[in-house]
């Protein structure tokens, strides 16, 4: 019983010797170990698996092979190329056909080959001429630069333009930039849009994503608006609100005391008694001012982004204003060192004028937002009687409803005179019939 076991065992020994001389023989290796007894952890796993290491992987590693085992791979370990070093092979079948990986531009290449000559060939075939890899989707980033270009450049004001951009690269690209449009989902949406803190960022967010989908489904990229099912937060514009009369002779009195004489104090008045914009204003030129007939032509505003002159605001923006006595003396005197061309408040940034703005009222203790001046006109004008036809068009709204937004209600117990006030009542008289 023994010796048939024995026998048996014997036999099983020659199949296996015989199955591991013809891989070695087709990988082309000796029956000398490649690697010494002393290979590290790491080298000794690289072996399992039928994972062959057919050289040492550096010179260190060549120097620690056996002196009998150095003189066999000498010859191939001088020819391999030393970015080849990161290789390793495999035996993928019983007839000892090799699987070579190894790493090209970050990504893990496989080649394969009977012998390992023809898989170094094949790496250096595909290191020379790799293959274009798959042509991706359209991602976000590609459709909403185009989208830029296309559809709001030259459309919408240079600074919104810009602010477009900034909210797109600071907000928007980071997390959904490189994604394929027609993989984007609402889900993903929802989580960008939510972890804006700021309500005025996200909800401006909110509108360059919306708008950017709902072009992209009308051109067909997509099938589906991903942005229709968002929910989030909006911001909310607060009550703008007008000054009080009695604010408004504080105001003049402090600028009066503070500043006496200068171009903002004149900045200041001209804003309450014309209901400009600040940048209409500072866009205002020496032929703008029509002293015979009392007018004011409003053609243009000032640039913030390009410090120079534009286009109104809106298209209601040119308009015609009347003036009454006392602003045409401020203007009058505005102009008096001025030549056709230049502007009578030679401010560079609005920026400039509404921190120096913001200051005053913050010194006063009042609340402040860029369009207070102008609110206070329209409510002032409003309160005195003026037709609604006529505010409308003083201030270059298109419709009442833009009006209302900026009246403040006011109390009798509210009024005072004021030094605005005994101007509205010159305006009035001049622009308005039947006035008893």
């Amino acid at each position: 019983m023994d010796e048939a076991l024995f026998s048996v065992l014997e036999q099983i020994s020659g199949i296996l010797s015989g199955y591991v001389a013809g891989i070695r023989a087709s990988a082309h290796i000796s029956d000398a170990p490649a690697i010494p007894h002393q290979t590290s952890p790491s080298e000794q796993r690289s072996r399992k698996g039928n994972v062959i290491q057919f050289v040492p992987r550096s010179k260190r590693q060549y120097n620690q092979v056996l002196e009998s085992d150095k003189a066999e791979i000498k010859e191939v370990f001088e020819d391999m190329p030393c970015q080849f070093s990161d290789g390793s092979f495999r035996v993928t079948s019983k007839k000892g056909r090799l699987q070579y990986r190894f790493q090209f531009q970050k990504e893990q290449v496989s080649v394969y080959g009977d012998t390992k000559q023809e898989c170094w060939d094949k790496r250096l075939e595909y290191m020379k001429n790799p293959p274009e890899k798959r042509k991706r989707g359209l991602t976000y980033s590609q459709w909403a630069q185009k989208w830029l270009e296309s559809y709001k450049r030259g459309l919408v004001e240079s600074a919104y333009f810009k602010s477009m951009i900034s909210h797109l690269k600071n907000h928007i690209f980071p997390t959904i930039g490189e994604k394929d449009i027609k993989k984007i989902t609402s889900l993903d949406l929802q989580d960008l849009l939510q972890k804006i803190p700021s309500d005025n960022v996200r909800t401006k967010c909110a509108t360059i994503v919306g708008e950017s989908f709902r072009t992209a489904k009308v051109c067909g990229l997509i099938n589906v608006n991903p942005y229709e099912g968002v929910k989030i937060k909006r911001y909310q514009q607060p009550e703008l609100g007008a000054m009080t009369h009695a604010q408004q002779k504080q105001l003049l009195e402090y600028i009066d005391e503070k500043m006496p004489g200068t171009s903002m104090n004149d900045f200041i008045r001209a804003l309450l008694f014309s209901g400009m914009r600040q940048s209409e204003l500072n866009a205002l030129r020496v032929e703008n001012i029509d002293f015979e007939n009392m007018l004011i032509t409003i053609d243009s505003a000032w640039k913030r982004d390009t410090h120079n002159i534009g286009k109104t605001k809106t298209k209601r923006g040119k308009r015609k204003l009347p003036m009454a006595q006392p602003l045409a003396d401020l203007l009058k005197r505005r102009c008096a060192d001025k030549a056709q061309g230049d502007r009578l408040f030679g401010f560079d940034t609005q920026e400039y004028t509404y921190r120096q703005i913001a200051d005053i009222f913050r010194a006063l203790g009042m609340p402040f937002t860029g369009h207070i001046l102008r609110h206070t006109f329209i409510t002032n004008a409003y309160e005195f009687g003026f037709p609604q036809y006529l505010v409308q068009r003083w201030v270059g709204h298109a419709s009442f409803d833009e009006d209302n937004i900026y009246l403040s209600l006011r109390t009798a117990s509210n009024y005072c005179e004021t030094e605005v006030t005994a101007y509205m009542r010159l305006l009035k008289k001049m622009t308005v019939l039947n006035v008893y």
